[in-house]
């Protein structure tokens, strides 16, 4: 079975549940990052396969950040975490620390 592009799900989010869309976008324009860990429904696959396409996407839905990247850690107890960051607001490892306080500390 064929996995389906990041891309591809960002489009069908945004034809059946925009406001998934504008949930993302607002995310991203206000904190500078969205997670798998955002609640809401990325994937750590979809942020595995983030490119430039789904960057330009969200630009043209209202991101007004800088270059989004992307990156990710396992985290010892809990597991795999990804995120997608706004590289003027962030560094790989600045986004990992937010997403990290964000879970809470029983979880480990």
């Amino acid at each position: 079975m064929e996995s389906i592009d990041t891309i591809e799900i960002l489009r069908r989010w945004y034809n059946e549940s925009p406001e998934i869309i504008g949930n993302i976008v607002e995310k991203l324009n206000v904190h500078g990052l969205v997670s798998d860990e955002c609640g809401f429904g990325i994937s750590s696959t979809m942020v595995e396969k983030w490119d430039d396409r789904c960057s330009q996407f969200l630009e043209n839905c209202g991101y007004d950040g800088g270059r989004l990247a992307k990156t990710g850690k396992y985290i010892d107890g809990y597991g795999s975490v990804y995120v997608v960051f706004d590289s003027d607001d962030h560094t790989p490892d600045s986004a990992l620390k937010v997403i990290e306080r964000q879970i809470e500390p029983a979880d480990f």
